[in-house]
């Protein structure tokens, strides 16, 4: 899974400060995810794995005795085909991402500006079986603009940011549940 972390917004648009890319590396396999696997070399930074042999220093993708959270970063550049630099416009469409264990979020769902603002101050998702070791269920969490270990100032602040670029820019802003509708987790249905 490829997270282009931390867009930022500015007055012409969107664009990625890191100038790179971070990506989970467990079971990273060079078939199913070609890029990412190419960019892990010198330049990039790994996270949380073990090398197969430390002299040639060949990674294990499927070592998880530190964690199943291993990661690398890398820079934008070293993905083919990435535009450089990293700015866009603002955007048409806004896709907040949602695994709702409990099963009462619709599959998706169209927000106004006010229950945008409302789920993003949330950051509304479930904690799912097996993710971290030794957990069994699901459990809801909330992280405050689906981000708030990164936050420097109050949620309110940057809800208040997103509801004057919806508004400004006529953003679409969707609402979409990944985990179980007509049921919880183990009732319900994933769609």
């Amino acid at each position: 899974m490829l997270d282009v972390k931390f867009s930022y917004s500015s007055d012409t648009g969107v664009f990625n400060i890191e100038g790179g890319c971070y990506a989970k590396c467990i079971g990273l396999d060079p078939f199913k995810e070609p890029e990412i696997f190419q960019a892990v070399r010198f330049g990039s930074v790994l996270e949380n794995v073990r090398f197969r042999d430390p002299i040639s220093r060949e990674v294990d993708y499927n070592d998880t005795s530190i964690t199943q959270n291993t990661r690398v970063s890398y820079p934008l550049d070293f993905i083919p085909g990435a535009k450089l630099p990293a700015v866009g416009g603002h955007p048409k469409n806004i896709i907040f991402l949602t695994c709702d264990a409990n099963g009462v979020l619709p599959p998706i769902s169209k927000l106004n500006s006010v229950q945008a603002m409302y789920h993003f101050i949330s950051g509304y998702t479930a904690n799912m079986a097996g993710v971290v070791a030794g957990d069994e269920g699901t459990s809801a969490t909330f992280s405050a603009c689906f981000g708030e270990a990164f936050l420097p100032r109050h949620p309110i602040l940057y809800a208040e940011l997103l509801e004057q670029k919806i508004k400004k820019h006529n953003t679409n802003v969707w609402l979409l549940n990944t985990g179980w509708i007509n049921g919880k987790y183990g009732v319900g249905s994933v769609r």
